[in-house]
């Protein structure tokens, strides 16, 4: 058993989509922002800080059609 994650596969489908649409405006979201949308998630459900490199390596690894349209 790995890791429990602090985002639901709802929560972070609505992350995908938000930078889907951020995207499409041609303005992607960088990792700052991405953190900030991140970090306001889990401090609303009581989780605290779920950014980190690991996260977000994670989550890429795992939403790869929205890995190429973030910007680094």
């Amino acid at each position: 058993m790995g890791k429990e994650r602090k985002l639901n596969d709802f929560e972070e489908g609505l992350l995908v989509d938000l930078l889907r649409k951020f995207g499409n405006t041609g303005f992607p979201l960088n990792k700052t922002q991405l953190r900030i949308f991140v970090d306001e998630i889990g401090i609303a459900k009581g989780v605290g800080i779920i950014f980190s490199k690991e996260w977000h390596r994670r989550f890429l690894q795992e939403q790869k059609e929205i890995s190429t349209s973030l910007k680094r």
